[in-house]
């Protein structure tokens, strides 16, 4: 894994995040760090223009926007370790994931990860990064560059994938056949108050109940008015919410962390319950084993 510009170390537990010290936006940005070199090169082009009779002008339109564009790609970075500053979480600028078989990275190929904050949240491992992967073939190759914010949980949980209808448009070209053999197995889960003209959910066979146990009707309330993300809770047992571009700005990051703090406490009951199941089958055993030796 490619360490550098690594920043402070994990927090080992949080129970609520930090975003409110985080610039909110790239325009206050610019003038909070970046004002000074600004003015100086609005003055410079000013002055330019007015000595040289605007010969000339549009290059320096041309070098005032590549500026900007290059400021607003290092916001972009700064927005990520500004976040894990601010929660005393490891910020690295390229990293690598270990778990990537999980069905959000079976799309495309050239996968690359940047941008990594590790943390916790509420004694849960936490990752933030961007996912850039690149899919399709000769003219309609492209790249894609994603925000996806995951919870670890490491226990076998009741799988699910609620994607919104947009990312399902993109990813399967409005093809249902080609969605279905995608998901082949699995089942379409069907849910009441219009929330499948907003997403697409699968599940895995018989497991209707459990799942609906974790999107409760407060939970599809808050999704109805964040409908651009999506969320995976995988075979590995971690969950993963995320939308079909990057997260360049606080409210974003504050939308997406509203999902997890919403979805987490249903999600800790299935957890606490297999816990719960993994202490009582070693203490059988156990009887079980003393039973037969007195025998």
């Amino acid at each position: 894994m490619e360490n550098n510009q690594t920043q402070t170390m994990p927090n080992t537990q949080s129970n609520e995040l930090e975003l409110d010290r985080i610039d909110s936006s790239f325009s206050l940005y610019l003038i909070k760090h970046w004002s000074p070199l600004l003015l100086l090169l609005l003055i410079a082009i000013i002055y330019s223009s007015y000595v040289y009779h605007f010969k000339g002008f549009e290059y320096s339109l041309v070098a005032a926007f590549f500026l900007v564009y290059n400021i607003k790609k290092r916001f972009t970075g700064n927005l990520y370790s500004a976040f894990a500053k601010a929660n005393n979480f490891e910020f690295v600028k390229n990293g690598v994931l270990e778990n990537m078989s999980d069905d959000i990275f079976s799309f495309g190929d050239n996968r690359k990860i940047t941008d990594m904050v590790k943390g916790s949240y509420q004694g849960w491992p936490l990752l933030l990064y961007i996912y850039t992967y690149t899919s399709g073939s000769g003219k309609n190759r492209s790249t894609t560059s994603e925000t996806i914010l995951s919870i670890e949980f490491n226990q076998k949980l009741p799988t699910f994938e609620l994607l919104d209808n947009t990312r399902v448009s993109r990813l399967f070209n409005g093809v249902a056949d080609v969605m279905i053999e995608h998901y082949g197995g699995q089942q379409r889960l069907s849910l009441e108050g219009g929330f499948d003209t907003h997403f697409t959910t699968w599940i895995n066979p018989d497991t209707q109940d459990d799942v609906l146990s974790i999107l409760t009707p407060d939970v599809m309330e808050l999704l109805l008015g964040l409908d651009k993300y999506s969320i995976e809770l995988s075979n590995s047992g971690t969950l993963y919410a995320y939308n079909n571009k990057l997260i360049t700005n606080k409210q974003d990051l504050k939308e997406i962390y509203s999902v997890i703090r919403t979805i987490i406490p249903k999600i800790a009951r299935h957890v606490q319950m297999q816990k719960q199941l993994d202490e009582i089958v070693p203490d059988q055993t156990a009887q079980v084993s003393n039973t037969s030796a007195i025998i």
